[in-house]
């Protein structure tokens, strides 16, 4: 069974939402049903297209996002393409394999803080409190519709930028490296 990051519906079990701000009863108005639809069928023709076998998945609050798994050089990666209930909002996160030791959670969380700041249409994110880390790209597309062409250059997005930021989080890890020390390994390209 892959593993599967919080707050996502496998055969009727939920675990903790990773979606706090969808854990209400909130209903939406029929225009931004229709919306987040067209929004859907979009990704699944984007899956079909691709010709890649996604796992399509409820969300708590009845939403759905689609998931594939990807191996990597430095471990798989869970990719979760998602629809925000609202209609408007579209985001692809790449959820890594490895979850990071309690004991690195602060030099990582350090390391993202350094990460972050160059980064432009990404974000890389630690949950501090299991360790789990994804990268993550959302766009607002309201007012405009969401195209397969976005669908690819922001699941390439995310899915490249984890890839060059694992090996300095692995050496973090692994290899007792601070993270000033691995941001520097980063920034060296020394983490391909």
């Amino acid at each position: 069974m892959p593993f599967i990051p919080s707050g996502i519906i496998i055969n009727e079990t939920v675990s903790p939402s990773i979606y706090p701000e969808l854990d209400t009863d909130i209903k939406l108005p029929l225009q931004t049903d229709v919306r987040r639809n067209r929004m859907l069928e979009t990704v699944r023709q984007y899956f079909i297209e691709e010709d890649w076998s996604a796992e399509e998945l409820t969300r708590p609050d009845g939403g759905s996002c689609f998931a594939i798994q990807f191996q990597m050089p430095h471990g798989l990666l869970q990719v979760f393409i998602d629809v925000f209930g609202d209609g408007d909002r579209f985001a692809v996160h790449a959820y890594s394999s490895i979850q990071v030791p309690e004991q690195h959670r602060i030099q990582v969380a350090v390391y993202t803080a350094y990460a972050n700041f160059n980064m432009l249409t990404s974000r890389l994110e630690l949950d501090m409190e299991n360790g789990d880390l994804r990268m993550t790209a959302t766009v607002d597309v309201e007012d405009s519709e969401l195209s397969r062409k976005m669908i690819h250059i922001m699941e390439n997005i995310v899915i490249l930028e984890m890839n060059r930021h694992m090996s300095s989080i692995l050496a973090i890890i692994y290899g007792n490296l601070t993270a000033v020390d691995a941001y520097a390994l980063y920034r060296n390209g020394s983490d391909d």
